[in-house]
């Protein structure tokens, strides 16, 4: 199954029993979820009556309301790759998203992983000025 769509169907049930506790409950209602992928892992928590925490692999923790979770994980549980890296100079960067991947400056090539497997999606091709474009592969 595809990671996100784990992820996002988890949230999803531990908010449901959430929403039916009592006010002092909530605030003593605490859960984390922890996903882990092609050598990466995502956590999703809840700690406060009002947000929710976040964390892809090893960047900060980042606050945000349910609504806006369940947004990013449904817009994520929809990409056909798990994970982005961006290949360059013998150094490899993951990014969660191919948006995230795509605005960086393009050097090397971008590949999409996906249980195991992975695809070259983007090369970085000269332009004028010595600057250079991700183009698609």
């Amino acid at each position: 199954m595809q990671p996100y769509r784990q992820l996002l169907l988890k949230v999803r049930a531990c908010l449901q029993v959430e929403a039916k506790l009592a006010p002092d409950e909530k605030k003593a209602n605490e859960w984390i979820i922890t996903v882990s992928f092609n050598g990466t892992k995502v956590i999703v928590g809840k700690g406060d009556v009002n947000t929710i925490f976040y964390q892809f692999g090893e960047g900060k923790r980042k606050v945000c309301y349910p609504d806006e979770m369940l947004t990013k994980l449904e817009r994520m549980a929809q990409q056909e790759y798990w994970t982005f890296q961006q290949i360059a100079n013998k150094k490899t960067r993951t990014f969660f998203s191919e948006t995230a991947a795509l605005k960086q400056e393009a050097h090397g090539a971008i590949i999409g992983v996906r249980d195991g497997a992975s695809k070259t999606l983007y090369r970085a091709r000269p332009i004028l000025d010595g600057k250079t474009e991700w183009v698609k592969v």
